[in-house]
């Protein structure tokens, strides 16, 4: 892990005794937790805060629940003072102590190497796209094998060998080829001065099963369309429930993770004094926990609602299905991506496009906890159908095309780029009527918003185009109007 040699003295120096300590401790010295410890008193002394900081984070590479949670705790503050370089180093404990046990999710690779790309931090960066190939590789996601070489290659130009290793070690193969491939993998390591003990347990970790689907999934829980829990098949009756409770219910599952507690009272009782809303929340979820433990049992004592500080969250086992959390997850992949023609980007934004089956929990109406994350999802799906279109006009695939840019203008008739994309899709399948058909429909929306339908022709394709109007009732009347039927 040591990938560079560095000065003794000074704040360099502290961080580089820090970082042997580090490696003792995951190694599992028994004298590495002291080392650490010396080390993060040596920081304070020193002066230098934020490496105290990453010291309190560090003990999380032995593992121990509280010390995962002591780093999450690090982050957080490093977060609160503005300190991103702690922040990344003690998010970097974390999931470099989950990969020892079987982890990290590719969701938490995936944002320690946007940290660490905001930060230009080149051989950090190697490291988390070298943890974000093992993550995906252990999550058996389709494009596995396309990270880890990504990460062998980042790791190689960065000039961080610890971060090459484990690129190799996510790339082992499983079959027969993998006997033969693990003294190489042990060579490069001993190499890089990592300890015997990471790569065992990098290489020897079993894969997760295939991540759960809609069919497959047990418990499925769906906001787009209409809010509705499924265990095995069958709706879940929320009758017996307060409206409130229902309600926070709701907000957790369209978030699909930690909920601040002030954003449930914002939400659901703006107008009421803190002390009662705080109660009135505290009955709420009380209710909702019951309620669920009853009829959705996680099994092992566990409950379904998680409180994490003050925020609170559904903690869905790892074999349900959540079509916001699938669409989010994959937007967030198809974002990290190289570029947006990539093959495993598309395949992203088709899970996105799939996942969105209508609105954001319609039933809620004009609340104004929905709409805004209601309109940015819209938009994503959008974005997503009309990408999709345009790598399929891009290919010389007229019929994809058309389907995707209908699909872009059903969700979102103010997208102009979508209309655009119809109407070029409908002339390269030498559809003429429908693309004219499209033409009339679109300087519609044109018209009904004020603006001038000459602007159909008047300017080139541009994804990220959307007709420069917000949204209003004249909005909504054309979205009303043009999405009687999907567009043809």
């Amino acid at each position: 892990m040591l990938d560079r040699a560095a000065p003794a003295d000074g704040p360099v120096g502290v961080a580089c005794r820090l970082l042997r300590a580090a490696v003792a401790l995951a190694a599992g010295d028994p004298h590495g937790a002291a080392a650490v410890g010396a080390v993060g008193l040596e920081a304070d002394r020193a002066g230098l805060p934020w490496l105290a900081r990453v010291a309190r984070a560090v003990p999380a590479l032995a593992g121990a629940d509280a010390d995962l949670k002591e780093a999450a705790a690090v982050v957080e503050e490093c977060d609160r003072l503005g300190d991103r370089w702690g922040a990344l180093l003690a998010a970097g404990c974390a999931a470099l102590a989950r990969s020892l046990r079987g982890g990290p999710d590719p969701e938490e690779a995936g944002r320690l190497l946007d940290r660490a790309r905001e930060a230009d931090a080149g051989v950090l960066a190697a490291w988390a796209q070298s943890l974000l190939a093992l993550a995906a590789v252990r999550a058996r996601l389709p494009d596995a094998d396309v990270e880890v070489r990504r990460a062998e290659s980042t790791a190689r130009a960065a000039g961080a060998p610890g971060a090459r290793v484990l690129a190799l070690a996510a790339g082992t193969p499983t079959g027969p080829g993998r006997t033969a491939a693990l003294p190489a993998v042990h060579a490069v390591a001993e190499q890089a001065g990592l300890p015997r003990a990471a790569v065992t347990a990098w290489t020897a970790a079993e894969a997760r099963p295939s991540p759960a689907t809609a069919g497959t999934a047990r418990l499925t829980v769906r906001c787009f369309g209409g809010f509705q829990v499924c265990l095995d098949g069958e709706p879940l009756n929320w009758s017996p429930l307060r409206p409130r409770a229902r309600a926070v219910a709701r907000i957790l599952a369209m978030h699909a993770g930690p909920v601040h507690r002030d954003r449930l009272l914002d939400a659901l009782w703006p107008d009421t004094d803190p002390g009662t809303a705080t109660r009135t929340l505290h009955v709420a979820l009380s209710s909702l926990r019951r309620f669920l433990d009853t009829h959705l049992p996680a099994g092992g004592g566990e409950t379904l609602l998680h409180r994490d500080g003050d925020a609170y969250l559904l903690a869905l086992p790892a074999d349900s299905w959540c079509d916001v959390r699938e669409f989010r997850r994959a937007v967030e992949r198809a974002a990290r991506r190289a570029s947006p023609q990539d093959p495993g980007a598309l395949d992203d934004l088709r899970v996105v496009v799939a996942a969105y089956t209508g609105e954001l929990l319609p039933e809620d109406g004009p609340a104004e906890w929905v709409v805004a994350e209601r309109e940015v999802l819209r938009r994503q799906a959008a974005d997503a159908a009309a990408r999709l279109a345009e790598a399929a006009l891009r290919g010389a695939t007229a019929g994809p095309a058309v389907t995707m840019a209908a699909r872009c203008v059903e969700i979102d008739p103010c997208h102009d780029a979508g209309w655009r994309l119809l109407i070029a899709a409908h002339d390269r399948a030498g559809n003429a009527a429908a693309a004219e058909h499209a033409r009339r429909r679109y300087a519609d929306v044109l018209v009904s918003l004020g603006l001038d339908p000459a602007l159909v022709d008047a300017a080139p394709i541009s994804v990220d185009r959307r007709i420069p109007l917000p949204r209003s009732p004249r909005t909504e009347a054309a979205r009303a109007r043009t999405s009687s039927g999907p567009p043809t």
